[in-house]
């Protein structure tokens, strides 16, 4: 018996490559950029802004993936 409730891969991938986006993204810019640029130093205030600030851009990223996705005709 198939599990209805389970959503497929394809329609959760957005949401997958959002978050994978968000994180590397916050890695480089709060933890290697950042320090090596003297903004600023690595500290839990940093972690605290970036980690929500960072997700959320992440999700943006993914649903405007997948809008272009769905708007050329995806796979």
């Amino acid at each position: 018996m198939k599990n209805r409730n389970v959503p497929s891969v394809d329609k959760v991938r957005w949401l997958w490559t959002g978050l994978i986006w968000g994180l590397v993204t916050f890695v480089l810019v709060e933890i290697i950029i950042g320090p090596l640029t003297g903004d600023a130093a690595i500290s839990l205030k940093t972690f605290y802004i970036g980690i929500p600030i960072w997700t959320v851009a992440g999700l943006c990223f993914g649903l405007s993936m997948r809008w272009w996705e769905s708007r050329k005709g995806g796979k």
